[in-house]
């Protein structure tokens, strides 16, 4: 809606270290500052900065960070953009706003694995949602599953409960979004197996 107002939008990996500094030095290439290709990675985090102190209209999106420590050199002292922190942590109130995001009211969700899967199903797009709890996480989860498989929403439905259903027999379910989300990917390894037991075996390792 208000991607128009920016002049640059740039998401960074902010749940470790290294994802982060690589992200965010990737903007000196998007931006393409003398600096970019400098090989002192701290040259090119103050060039950055230096230049979102200097500029308006940008959109800075800190993605699952999961302390102040870990961005904090990152901030820029000034300027007029914008900076968007999302975390599991709610302890960010002494920099910014907090705003808990709540589930997606369910028009929302069905309008959404409407769009993500093309499928026009809005009933069976209804059942999804609400199993789901309307999660956006899960649902973009769901919709991607679906859309890899080709699954209908009655057949993910399908697949979803009795996935719960093993995993409840393990005793291995803890709380409604966990439960959920555990589900999801338990769905997506699976489905990762059929196909090679490479992929499986290297996200297991990791």
């Amino acid at each position: 809606l208000h991607e128009k107002n920016y002049q640059l939008i740039w998401w960074l990996r902010s749940e470790g270290s290294l994802t982060l500094a690589i992200d965010y030095c990737a903007m000196a290439h998007e931006l393409n500052l003398p600096q970019k290709d400098e090989t002192d990675q701290d040259i090119i985090v103050q060039a950055v900065r230096k230049w979102l102190e200097a500029n308006n209209s940008w959109l800075i999106i800190f993605d699952n960070a999961k302390e102040l420590n870990t961005i904090q050199k990152y901030l820029p002292g000034k300027g007029n953009g914008h900076i968007l922190i999302t975390s599991r942590n709610a302890t960010w109130g002494g920099i910014g706003k907090i705003i808990d995001l709540k589930a997606w009211d369910r028009s929302e969700s069905i309008k959404f694995l409407l769009m993500r899967t093309r499928n026009k199903d809005a009933a069976d797009a209804k059942v999804v949602a609400d199993v789901l709890g309307d999660l956006p996480l899960a649902l973009e989860q769901a919709g991607a599953y679906m859309e890899m498989t080709g699954m209908s929403f009655a057949e993910y439905h399908q697949q979803f409960q009795q996935q719960r259903d093993d995993l409840l027999e393990r005793g291995e379910l803890s709380s409604n979004q966990t439960d959920t989300v555990a589900a999801i990917w338990q769905m997506t390894f699976r489905e990762i197996i059929k196909q090679s037991i490479a992929p499986f075996q290297f996200l297991c390792l990791c």
